[in-house]
């Protein structure tokens, strides 16, 4: 869940700051392929390298993986389970 969230805020993140994969991958020191992997959910960082992403984007590391947020398919989910309207 947390893996997704990353993903989606990186993405995010990426275009709010007008910059290519490539471009971000340049500052990480790591290749292009990578930054698609995570945008994309398939993989994520290492914690050190994660930590300077947040520092490039200018973001926290929870705001990164989505604390304090619920998505909505949660909230749906729960809806359902609890019969809430």
């Amino acid at each position: 869940m947390k893996l997704c969230m990353f993903a989606k805020k990186l993405q995010e993140a990426i275009k709010k700051h007008n910059m290519s994969q490539r471009k971000f991958a340049a500052l990480l020191h790591t290749t292009q392929a990578n930054i698609s992997r995570w945008t994309q959910g398939v993989s994520e960082p290492r914690i050190e390298t994660f930590l300077k992403v947040c520092l490039y984007l200018d973001e926290t590391p929870e705001s990164m993986l989505g604390y304090g947020e619920i998505p909505d398919e949660v909230k749906e989910e729960y809806k359902k389970e609890s019969g809430a309207q």
